[in-house]
């Protein structure tokens, strides 16, 4: 009985992973979406002379992220 219970327990258990590895796939794709629009839209308010802190302050980005974009510059 016990060890049907640890194969019943380790299904669940590989289930589990299967879905969160799933979850965090789902969540990738969303974020590199929003990161592709984001690079561009960054470049160009700082190309209009919003400074780094008012972006930063504005979209909550790290100001290494900002600085990153604009090293990277338009895509």
């Amino acid at each position: 009985m016990h060890h049907v219970m640890y194969r019943r327990g380790m299904s669940n258990q590989n289930q589990d992973h299967a879905a969160a590895r799933q979850a965090l796939r789902a969540w990738r794709r969303r974020s590199d979406a929003v990161t592709a629009d984001r690079d561009p839209l960054v470049l160009a308010a700082l190309g209009a002379g919003l400074t780094k802190e008012e972006v930063h302050v504005i979209t909550g980005l790290g100001r290494t992220t900002i600085d990153r974009i604009q090293a990277r510059g338009a895509p």
